[in-house]
């Protein structure tokens, strides 16, 4: 155990103007079956009743609450607040809207102390706070629960899209928390995806819980269901700084999985733009364009299908505009 762990599990959970459910949470964590646990409370300059939320469950477990408040500046801002603050041994980040099983941080210790894992991924289930049909809201890995993943082999599957990059259903152990300075960029929709693969790249051990511990609501209203170019731009951003981090750093990943993600994030992007009814331009080629993606690795290394390797081609040589 670090110097910092006088605990076993530190819990960051920022707030911004989610009365509605912040009760949910916040008592979902406050009753787990595991003790040895704080949570780090940052409230995000919320307007709302939030703050009284929070006060309440403070007054209740000051033992285990450390409560930040600071002026409005976004979830990355938030988060990166509450790091120098941790004291567990491992590192939760909660989102303030959604809710956990009553277990989950036992089940999820107990697996990392059992591996001696330096990350714990578990399964999460969909809630809507609107009426939808979908038949799909449990997720689980297809993985071998029993086994020790290499991060060579879950970068891959990130690579995939097999192991989302979601924050919220993984536990990391702290001493990579700090010593990789793990950072959130601010302003940015997603904004998780590319620090949980840095994270996944460092660690010796991951092993997963195919069990759906974690609660994870679909709003509506929110920013992250519904398309928009903000959404879209910063999914390139992401995708960019993960692209750029393997390159930089030299890691070690299979290649084809690397130009696959590449590929299919570009194809993405286009597919996007068309759909909000924007027609490539200039400004739209120089944004989006992945210029780890050349036209050769397009032609001999994409394996994909022919509209779509066409309409690669075509955005590479910014002729997709005169086409579609």
């Amino acid at each position: 155990m670090n110097n910092m762990s006088s605990l076993a599990i530190s819990v960051i959970v920022p707030v911004y103007n989610v009365e509605k459910y912040l009760d949910e949470m916040l008592a979902s964590i406050y009753k787990q079956t595991f003790e040895d646990f704080n949570i780090i409370i940052v409230n995000d300059g919320s307007t709302d009743n939030s703050e009284g939320i929070i006060k309440k469950y403070v007054d209740l477990y000051k033992d285990k609450t450390i409560y930040i408040k600071q002026e409005n500046a976004g979830v990355s801002v938030a988060r990166n607040t509450a790091i120098p603050f941790i004291k567990g041994k491992y590192t939760l980040f909660l989102d303030p809207d959604d809710y956990i099983r009553e277990d989950m941080f036992q089940k999820m210790y107990d697996r990392a102390e059992r591996a001696s894992a330096d990350i714990v991924m578990c399964g999460y289930e969909k809630v809507y706070d609107y009426e939808n049909n979908d038949s799909n809201r449990q997720f689980v890995h297809d993985v071998e629960e029993q086994k020790q993943y290499c991060s060579y082999e879950v970068m891959n599957r990130m690579l995939d899209l097999e192991v989302k990059g979601y924050l919220w259903n993984k536990l990391f152990i702290t001493e990579n928390v700090m010593k990789y300075k793990m950072h959130f960029a601010e302003g940015r929709l997603i904004q998780d995806w590319a620090p949980v693969f840095e994270q996944v790249s460092v660690a010796n051990k991951i092993v997963f819980i195919n069990e759906p511990l974690y609660f994870y609501r679909q709003r509506q209203n929110s920013n992250l269901h519904r398309k928009n170019i903000k959404q879209i731009e910063d999914f390139n951003v992401a995708v960019k700084t993960i692209i750029n981090y393997i390159v930089e750093n030299n890691i070690e990943v299979a290649e084809s999985k690397f130009y696959s993600f590449i590929a299919d994030s570009q194809t993405s992007q286009i597919h996007d733009y068309v759909n909000l009814g924007r027609k490539c331009n200039e400004e739209i080629y120089k944004k989006c364009e992945i210029k780890a993606l050349k036209l050769w690795n397009i032609i001999f290394k994409i394996k994909t299908n022919k509209r779509a390797k066409i309409k690669l081609i075509l955005f590479k040589l910014r002729l997709l505009h005169k086409a579609f």
